[in-house]
C-alpha cells in the first residue's frame, strides 16, 4: 500500500511549541505507535502529585549533576519510580509532558525563576530520561540494568534451612525473573498439585529460555568516540566482548536458578517414584517387545541397505549420462566450430580473400593473416554470421567488412587484457592493504626492551592495555636502549609506536625465537640489575674519579666541565616539571637548563643517581 504524500513538520515535545502548531492548523506527524497525550492526561498526572511530593521531586530534581546522567534512575527522573518497566508509552510520554511544563528553562524563568546556566541546568537530566526510556530500543537496554531489580538467585539450601516451603521461595524468583523472556506468557512454578506434563512443560521452558536482555548500556566506551575506522571496530569489538561475557554470566545465573528449583522440587521426586514403579511393571513388557524390535530393526536395515544400493546405482547412471551428455556437447561444438572455420576458409578463398583488381602482394599477405586470425579467434556462430555477411557483400565491400572484424577483434582482445591487468593490480594493491600496517619493521633494539617490559608491566584484563604498552614504549625506548646492552643490535629509525602495532609485535614476540631470547635477556638483565647497582654503586665514585684522571691523562680536551650550582638548579627544576612519560623530556630539559646538551643532561642524571644509590648502600652498611 503506498501511502500518500504529507507536509513534514519537525515535531518538538515541549508542550508550548505544539500547542501553537495544532493552533496553526500545522500536521503533527508521528510514529503509528506513539501514543498521544491530551491536556486531560498530564492534567491528571499532575493533580496526583501531592505538594509535598512536589517538594521532594524538586530536591531530587536539583540534587542531579548532568555530567552524571548515566548513572542516574532514569524513572525517577520523570516522576514514575514505583511504575518503571511496567510504565506504557503512555505513562513515560504524560510524565515527560508533565516535567516539561513544570521545570524547563523557559517556563521557570516565565515564573521568575532564575536558571544561570541552561547546559548544567538539571533539566538536561529530564531530556537524558526522555532521550533513553522514550525509546524502546534504549529503554529495553537501560531495564536490561535496571538497579531496582534483584538478581540474586534462592538455593537449595534456603529451602532446607528452617523448613521454609519450596514454593514461597522459588515462586516469587521466577516470576521476577520471567520480565526477561521473549516469548510469553511465562509458565510460573505452580503447586505441588500439578500434573507432570505441566512440570516438564514448564522446566523445558525455563531451559531453554529465551532472554531478551541485553547489556548494552554499561558500554565503557563509544565506538562513535573513535578517530578512525579502525579505533571504532576496536571498540565496538571490546564492547560486543564485554556485553557476551555479561550474557554468559546473565545465562549461568537463570541456569542455577532452574537446576537449583529442579533439585529440591517435590513433584520431581514423586515423578521419579511413580516412574520406578511403572518401569518395574513394564519390565517383562519390555524384555518380551525387545525381541521383535530386533527382528523389525534387521529388517530395516536390510531394506535401507538395498535401496541405498538402488540409489547409489542411480546416481551413478545419472553422473554417467550427465557426463556423455556433456561429452557429446562438447564434441558438438568442437565440431561446429570446425565446419564454422573450414567454411569462412574456403569463402574467403574462393573469393580471393575479397581482394580487388591492383591490390598488392601486400594487401594478399594481410587479407590471409586477417582470415587465419578471425578463424581462431571467433565463435562458431560468430564465424557464421560473419561469413554471411561476407558472402552477402557486393564487390569491394567485402574486404573492409573483413578489416572492420579484424580490427573489433583485436578491440575486444585489448579490453579483455587491459580489464585483466586492472584486476590484477587491484588484487595486488588488496593483498598489499590487508599486509600490516607501516611501521611494523622498523622497531629498534631499545623499543623491543620497552616493548617487553611494558607487556609485563601492564598485564592482560588492564583497561585499555595497549594504549598504555604504546604509550609506555614511545616514553622509555631510550632508557631501555642506554641500559639493555644497546650495542646488540644497530638503532633503525624510531617510528611512534600505537596500540594496533605494539599488539602485533607482542604477538611476533610470542612465536620468534630470537624475540623470544631478547626477552629472556631482558627479563635477566631486569632481574639482576637491582642488585648489580647496589654492589657497583660503592665502587662508582672511586672508579669515576680514576676514570676522569686517565681521560685527562689521554686527552686534556675530554674533560666534562663541571656543572654549576645555577645549572644543577635548573636541571633539578626541570626534572620535575618534565615527567618521565614524556617523550621529549629531554630536549625540553636541555632547553630549560640552556648551557647543556641533551646528552650532557643524561649524563649529570645518571651520576646523581650512582650517588644517590651509593649513599644508601653505605648508609645501608
Amino acid at each position: 500500500m503506498v501511502s500518500q504524500p504529507q507536509s513534514v513538520v519537525p515535531y518538538i515535545h515541549f508542550h508550548d511549541v505544539w500547542q501553537l502548531r495544532q493552533l496553526a492548523g500545522y500536521p503533527l506527524l508521528l510514529p503509528d505507535d506513539e501514543p498521544i497525550v491530551d491536556d486531560a492526561e498530564i492534567e491528571a498526572a499532575e493533580a496526583a502529585v501531592s505538594p509535598a511530593d512536589e517538594e521532594r521531586e524538586l530536591l531530587f530534581l536539583r540534587s542531579l549533576d548532568p555530567k552524571e546522567w548515566k548513572n542516574q534512575d532514569h524513572y525517577a527522573v520523570l516522576g514514575i519510580k514505583t511504575m518503571r518497566w511496567q510504565a506504557t508509552d503512555r505513562d513515560i510520554k504524560t510524565a515527560y509532558r508533565r516535567m516539561v511544563l513544570k521545570h524547563h528553562p523557559d517556563k521557570r524563568k516565565a515564573r521568575g525563576e532564575v536558571v544561570a546556566d541552561e547546559s548544567t541546568d538539571y533539566f538536561t537530566c529530564i531530556t537524558r530520561a526522555w532521550e533513553t526510556l522514550g525509546s524502546r530500543d534504549r529503554r529495553r537496554a537501560y531495564d536490561s540494568v535496571d538497579p531496582q531489580f534483584d538478581n540474586t538467585v534462592p538455593t537449595a539450601s534456603d529451602v532446607t534451612r528452617g523448613g521454609a516451603d519450596f514454593f514461597a521461595v522459588f515462586g516469587p524468583a521466577f516470576a521476577a525473573n520471567s520480565r526477561w523472556s521473549r516469548r510469553q506468557p511465562v509458565p510460573q512454578l505452580g503447586t505441588s498439585s500439578d500434573s507432570r506434563e505441566t512440570v516438564e512443560d514448564f522446566y523445558s521452558f525455563w531451559y531453554d529460555f529465551d532472554s531478551w536482555r541485553e547489556f548494552s548500556y554499561l558500554d565503557e566506551e563509544d565506538k562513535e568516540k573513535g578517530e578512525n575506522r579502525e579505533e571504532r571496530r576496536w571498540i565496538e569489538r571490546q564492547n560486543r566482548e564485554a556485553r557476551q561475557r555479561r550474557r554468559r554470566d546473565e545465562t549461568r545465573r537463570l541456569r542455577g536458578l532452574v537446576d537449583a528449583a529442579r533439585d529440591c522440587d517435590p513433584r520431581l521426586a514423586r515423578f521419579k517414584e511413580e516412574e520406578a514403579r511403572a518401569k518395574q511393571k513394564a519390565k517383562q513388557a519390555k524384555a518380551e517387545a525387545a525381541e521383535q524390535r530386533r527382528r523389525a530393526a534387521e529388517t530395516a536395515e536390510a531394506e535401507a541397505a538395498a535401496a541405498r544400493r538402488a540409489a547409489e546405482e542411480a546416481a551413478e547412471a545419472a553422473a554417467r549420462a550427465e557426463a556423455e551428455r556433456q561429452r557429446r556437447d562438447r564434441e558438438a561444438v568442437k565440431k561446429a566450430l570446425k565446419e564454422a572455420r573450414k567454411a569462412f576458409r574456403a569463402l574467403a578463398k574462393s573469393a580471393d580473400f575479397f581482394l580487388t583488381a591492383g591490390d598488392a602482394d601486400s594487401v594478399r599477405v594481410a587479407r590471409m593473416e586477417a582470415v587465419g586470425l578471425l578463424a581462431d579467434g571467433l565463435e562458431a556462430g560468430e564465424l557464421m554470421q560473419l561469413r554471411d555477411r561476407l558472402a552477402g557483400a557486393t564487390d569491394g565491400a567485402a574486404g573492409p567488412l573483413l578489416e572492420a572484424a579484424v580490427t573489433e577483434l583485436r578491440e575486444r582482445r585489448r579490453a579483455e587484457t587491459e580489464a585483466a591487468a586492472v584486476q590484477q593490480k587491484e588484487r595486488k594493491q588488496a593483498a598489499a592493504a590487508d599486509s600490516g600496517g607501516a611501521g611494523e619493521s622498523q622497531w629498534n633494539y631499545g623499543q623491543l626492551c620497552a616493548l617487553v617490559k611494558a607487556v609485563k608491566l601492564f598485564p592482560a584484563g588492564t583497561g585499555a592495555r595497549w594504549e598504555k604498552v604504546a604509550e609506555y614504549v614511545n616514553a622509555h625506548w631510550e632508557a631501555a636502549a642506554a641500559t639493555s646492552a644497546p650495542m646488540q643490535q644497530p638503532q633503525q629509525p624510531v617510528v611512534e609506536v600505537d596500540a594496533k602495532s605494539a599488539l602485533r609485535k607482542a604477538k611476533e614476540l610470542a612465536k620468534n625465537s630470537s624475540d623470544d631470547a631478547l626477552r629472556a635477556e631482558a627479563n635477566r638483565q631486569a632481574a639482576g640489575r637491582v642488585a648489580a647497582e647496589a654492589a657497583k654503586a660503592t665502587t662508582a665514585a672511586a672508579a669515576a674519579a680514576t676514570a676522569d684522571s686517565d681521560i685527562s691523562q689521554r686527552d686534556p680536551a675530554c674533560v666534562p666541565t663541571p656543572w654549576s650550582a645555577e645549572e644543577q638548579r635548573l636541571l633539578e627544576a626541570a626534572l620535575r616539571k618534565f615527567p618521565a612519560s614524556d617523550p621529549d623530556r629531554w630536549d625540553r630539559v636541555a632547553s630549560a637548563v640552556g648551557s647543556r646538551t641533551k646528552r650532557d643532561c643524561m649524563v649529570r642524571y645518571k651520576e646523581l643517581v650512582r650517588m644517590i644509590q651509593a649513599k644508601k648502600a653505605a648508609a645501608a652498611k
